[in-house]
């Protein structure tokens, strides 16, 4: 049985469609619609949000990271990513990764600025979920300056914030 077309356009450069799967692309729109409150269907259109599930394999990190340089391209600002102790190393792997296929093979200007600097911040803005609970509370500089919050592994940070919940 074959699945509808998404009738979602696709906000994102061509190029990026040789670093993308398709299922990520049609993911990535999804969530950057959803991301910045837009869409008639946004599961969370009061909070501007997204969630990513899938099968593990699929690329949901890329997908993240998709959604972030778009949003951070169109909109401005930081992205931070909460994510389990194990896996902040995995996640600035691919960070650099995802950025240097990017920016080799992207020539749209804003889109290269978003990714020379998430490049440049990863290790700042990759924080392990144990960091969570301070950040929430918004005092801290990098907080002041988040526009796009990412949270991998959601249910290992549920009983670290169910405070502020």
């Amino acid at each position: 049985m074959s699945r509808p077309a998404d009738s979602r356009p696709w906000p994102g450069p061509k190029s990026w469609k040789k670093i993308l799967r398709p299922h990520q692309i049609r993911a990535v729109a999804a969530a950057l619609e959803a991301a910045e409150g837009r869409g008639e269907k946004s599961l969370l259109r009061q909070r501007r949000g997204a969630i990513l599930a899938d099968e593990v394999g699929m690329g949901k990190t890329w997908e993240a990271l998709g959604t972030a340089l778009l949003f951070l391209s169109r909109n401005g600002g930081t992205a931070v990513f909460f994510v389990p102790p194990a896996l902040r190393q995995k996640w600035l792997k691919e960070i650099e990764d995802f950025c240097r296929r990017v920016l080799e093979a992207d020539s749209n200007r804003p889109i290269k600025k978003a990714a020379k600097k998430l490049r440049k911040e990863a290790a700042e803005i990759i924080l392990s979920t144990n960091r969570f609970r301070r950040f929430s509370r918004g005092t801290s500089r990098l907080a002041k300056k988040c526009r796009l919050l990412i949270l991998d592994e959601a249910h290992k940070a549920r009983k670290i914030g169910r405070a502020h919940v």
